[in-house]
């Protein structure tokens, strides 16, 4: 995260010096970005997104999507095991269960999102913690029910719309 955005950006670069993602990917630097979108090949990408752009980077790097996927996903780890380390330190983050609850849009395949857990399996993640793929929907739904206040519960319903989504959930909102 960092002063602008709470989101960190889904990018990364394969330098001479190892990996930069994220935020430490300069802006026009050369990259690969959106690269996740790529793990269903069914869907039509955003208008923003070149898809022969990223695939032309996969070979110029000689990766496939779910490689990129795979490095993306253990510097995400590795920062995050380092941040909590630094934090708590590493007795309490040793002993500790941690899991990881990875996200996809809810239109994706079965296959796609196959994909995504064997590249999370790939990481350091699969060896100290557990993994799990909900979609971006029931991520949501999950985080908007956990910040609500128990007083301002009511019962209704509540729509979620995202990109390609539409969720009705029925229920104490």
């Amino acid at each position: 995260m960092n002063l602008t955005s709470p989101k960190v950006p889904s990018k990364i670069a394969y330098e001479k010096d190892g990996i930069k993602w994220g935020f430490q990917v300069k802006p026009f630097q050369n990259c690969i970005e959106c690269f996740k979108l790529c793990l269903d090949p069914n869907l039509r990408p955003p208008d923003f997104v070149s898809l022969p752009n990223i695939y032309a980077q996969l070979r110029q790097h000689d990766k496939t999507v779910q490689d990129v996927v795979r490095d993306y996903l253990q510097m995400l780890y590795d920062h995050t095991i380092t941040t909590l380390t630094r934090a708590l330190g590493s007795t309490f983050v040793d002993n500790t269960r941690i899991e990881f609850i990875l996200t996809c849009p809810a239109v994706w395949s079965d296959r796609s999102k196959n994909a995504t857990l064997q590249a999370a399996e790939g990481t350091g993640m699969a060896k100290s913690c557990k993994i799990r793929l909900i979609s971006e929907p029931e991520a949501a739904a999950i985080y908007t029910l956990k910040t609500m206040q128990p007083k301002n519960l009511q019962v209704g319903l509540v729509l979620i719309v995202g990109y390609g989504v539409l969720l009705l959930i029925g229920g104490l909102v």
